[in-house]
């Protein structure tokens, strides 16, 4: 019996495995020349000391990069860029907001009050003056005033 097509099989069959030992054989180089088994895309550069044109320049802060922010209970849990003002009340020893959370929670904040990342400066009849507490992208401290209003024109958000 005979297979016409034998000779094309065999040699196809011959050319796959070839290629698959070349593979394994450059793997384990690069391996080798990385040290401790690590790929050239762990390190941060790729081969010859590139850096990899698809990583961010500017590296976002993950889960395992420092000890997650944690907020008390009370106004000082309330963050300023999910806080909304309600009301603002005159009293005799000053000026009062009525500010609530996304979670429903309302409290009565005071100039000078500590919110989670940031305190409240001043309070006016039509809204609330913040200083918050932040980072920039390359995590230098930066402190911005935000104006929380309460009629918020078009654009601001509510």
């Amino acid at each position: 019996m005979r297979f016409p097509n034998m000779r094309k099989l065999i040699g196809g069959f011959s050319a796959v495995l070839l290629g698959v030992a070349i593979a394994s054989t450059a793997q384990q180089g690069a391996a080798s020349q990385t040290g401790s088994g690590q790929k050239p895309s762990d390190t941060g550069t790729g081969q010859r000391g590139r850096r990899d044109p698809f990583e961010a320049l500017i590296r976002k802060s993950g889960p395992g990069d420092g000890p997650a922010k944690v907020c008390p209970a009370g106004i000082a849990g309330v963050e300023v860029a999910s806080m909304l003002v309600d009301g603002v009340v005159s009293a005799a020893s000053g000026m009062i907001a009525v500010v609530s959370t996304p979670q429903k929670r309302v409290y009565f904040v005071r100039e000078g009050d500590r919110l989670c990342d940031g305190s409240v400066e001043r309070i006016t009849m039509d809204g609330v003056v913040v200083r918050e507490r932040g980072q920039d992208a390359f995590g230098k401290p930066v402190d911005r005033l935000v104006t929380k209003r309460l009629y918020p024109s078009a654009g601001e958000g509510r």
